[in-house]
């Protein structure tokens, strides 16, 4: 069973007056979900104290039904599945909220999102006692009614906002500025360009602003999926395998066998001009509960 945090905080919903208390619960048993505690090696003419945490959590309280709305994620939640379209793609079938409809899924993701970032302020206050803010974003999420983010952080290009990202708990982890990144000759000079524009996302990509938040997973044992099949509630993807014998269905990528990219996420985000380096973290302690 999971652990409680021994307090509540309360919400509310931006298109009323509702309140209702929700329990945090404490997931750092999930996934990837962890703390870290890193020295601080500034490498950039910025303030930074000699220590940082890392705190990775999620708003799991909201992936199902709530008093302010059906939930996150369809698959946990049947009223959020029934209003849904679902459309054909070759990705296989993709669910989409229109109307009336999208705009409150929106607004509830509004809620949700705000009860994280105080989430992980609470759970930093309570291990840590007080602390210098130096980020707390989020790196998966709808930044608009019509785009996600999927790993990455949005880029705000300033002289103070800084963008953790984390590799793997046994390497450093690193904070970066971000930068106004996919210039034309970076998109010309890595192949991005004819593609993009042959897809007509040139001019989105050229305004993308984004930089990695994590190292990633990386499958080295397969090439590529080649095929992703529906059969009753379940999503099968058929994929090349590295030793071009045979090939592999899989339904859940978490089942398995994975590593985390390492220090070549951060060397190709420097070559690809995203951001700029200003401080190494270097693990002390890594948590996982």
């Amino acid at each position: 069973m999971p652990l409680i945090v021994h307090q509540t905080l309360t919400v509310s919903s931006p298109n009323s007056h509702r309140f209702f208390l929700c329990f945090v619960i404490w997931d750092f048993d999930k996934s990837n979900h962890f703390i870290d505690v890193f020295q601080v090696r500034v490498l950039a003419d910025v303030s930074l104290p000699e220590y940082a945490f890392v705190i990775h959590c999620a708003g799991s309280e909201f992936r199902g039904q709530t008093p302010l709305g059906e939930g996150l994620y369809w698959d946990a939640s049947p009223g959020l599945l029934a209003k849904a379209k679902v459309m054909a793609t070759p990705f296989g079938d993709l669910r989409v909220l229109t109307g009336p409809k999208a705009v409150e899924y929106y607004r509830f993701y509004q809620v949700a999102e705000d009860f994280t970032l105080r989430r992980r302020a609470l759970a930093a206050e309570r291990l840590f006692g007080d602390y210098q803010l130096i980020a707390n974003q989020t790196h998966q999420g709808l930044t608009s009614m019509n785009e996600a983010i999927l790993g990455t952080h949005q880029v705000v290009e300033d002289e103070k906002t800084l963008y953790p990202v984390t590799l793997r708990g046994d390497i450093p982890a690193y904070l970066l500025l971000g930068k106004s990144n996919f210039s034309e000759e970076i998109l010309e000079n890595y192949g991005f360009e004819k593609r993009a524009k042959a897809l007509g996302v040139y001019d989105r990509l050229r305004q993308a602003n984004i930089l990695p938040h994590g190292g990633g997973y990386d499958f080295p044992h397969m090439t590529g999926v080649t095929r992703v099949v529906e059969f009753g509630k379940g999503r099968y993807f058929k994929v090349d395998l590295a030793s071009d014998y045979g090939c592999q269905l899989i339904s859940n990528a978490r089942e398995i066998p994975f590593n985390y990219r390492g220090k070549t996420v951060i060397l190709r985000t420097l070559e690809l001009g995203l951001g700029e380096l200003v401080a190494k973290l270097v693990p002390l302690y890594v948590l996982k509960t």
